[in-house]
């Protein structure tokens, strides 16, 4: 999805802040906490790639979904 590349082209003010790296960091982990608990219960072995909790380990260990994303708008990361 590049619905970031695209309102980073539109409305590149809303990609000047110094941290934004670190707030969108906090986003994605608030996001994904609220939808884990949504979720709950789980049985650990039925988790998809993008259970809440698979999103979470992935941005507390690489954000490599994250930097790519922020790498693409031309955020420093």
């Amino acid at each position: 999805i590049d619905i970031p590349v695209w309102l980073a082209e539109d409305r590149p003010d809303l990609f000047d802040h110094p941290d934004l790296a670190d707030r969108l960091r906090l986003y994605c982990l608030a996001f994904d906490v609220r939808d884990l608990v949504e979720s709950l219960p789980v049985q650990l072995n039925e988790r998809e790639p993008m259970h809440p909790i698979n999103r979470l380990r992935s941005l507390v260990s690489t954000g490599a979904h994250l930097s790519t994303m922020l790498n693409r708008i031309g955020v420093p990361v």
